[in-house]
């Protein structure tokens, strides 16, 4: 992502970094060294795949199959977590830290959300977390999570998940610890959301499995078609014909934006 004017932010940086050791730094650095790159081969003590990585305030976090959760010492890869949040072994798919690296939050299979404390080496589970739905009645998450992105510094964070249904989910912290959850709203036609990036508290994007993108301004209470077909006609989940359908919480209105 850019700042409006053009240069790239903090939060960007650090996310290709994590990306970047995801790929090289954790066993793909024989494709890097041939391409005449510095990436180094590095020993991890898991067996499972890692999904993610991550830069805290006290080194590289990473996070993948089983629940595992690992940190970069200084003598190598250690385990911060072993089997998740909830103990159960269930897969984490995406790994995200607040702006001052002290958070790292972590979602996956069945629901499994956690948070990490770097500095005070605290784990919270927010697993399963019981949200409004669009319709107003209210239920239990436990589909599984596939991306998560944070923004805020630690103690105020807000955060948005996505899962394999195509519901985003936005939270916030409160100040006692727990998450203050919002409607688990639907941007698309259910399709999966793949992808979740906020370049601001307020502001960002997430993508599905069908190539569209949307936007939120308002903390992801709600998302506006902004992807490459935007621009031409498409049908809505709604029934509507629109250029720029806008999803909304509680509403299968359609209306365009100029």
């Amino acid at each position: 992502m850019m700042d409006q004017d053009g240069s790239t932010t903090r939060r960007t940086v650090l996310k290709l970094t994590g990306a970047a050791l995801a790929a090289g730094g954790l066993g793909a650095g024989s494709a890097a060294a041939e391409a005449g790159s510095d990436w180094a081969e590095s020993d991890v003590s898991s067996d499972g795949t890692l999904t993610g990585t991550v830069i805290s305030s006290h080194g590289p976090v990473a996070a993948g199959k089983g629940g595992v959760v690992l940190a970069r010492r200084v003598t190598g890869w250690e385990p911060l977590i072993e089997v998740g949040p909830t103990t159960e072994s269930n897969p984490l798919n995406d790994i995200a830290v607040t702006d001052d690296g002290r958070h790292v939050w972590f979602a996956g299979g069945s629901g499994v959300i956690g948070r990490y404390d770097v500095e005070a080496h605290q784990l919270t589970d927010y697993s399963a977390p019981e949200v409004e739905e669009e319709d107003g009645s209210r239920s239990e998450k436990t589909s599984t999570w596939e991306s998560l992105d944070v923004a805020g510094d630690a103690g105020e964070e807000r955060v948005v998940l996505a899962n394999g249904s195509g519901e985003v989910l936005p939270g916030e912290l409160t100040d006692e610890g727990g998450v203050d959850w919002g409607t688990a709203v639907e941007p698309g036609a259910g399709t999966t959301i793949t992808g979740v990036s906020l370049y601001e508290r307020n502001a960002g994007f997430v993508a599905d499995t069908e190539g569209a993108v949307y936007e939120t301004s308002d903390g992801g209470e709600s998302w506006d078609d902004e992807g490459p077909s935007a621009g031409a006609e498409r049908r809505s989940p709604d029934g509507c014909t629109a250029g720029r359908p806008t999803r909304r919480p509680r509403t299968s209105s359609c209306r365009t934006s100029s």
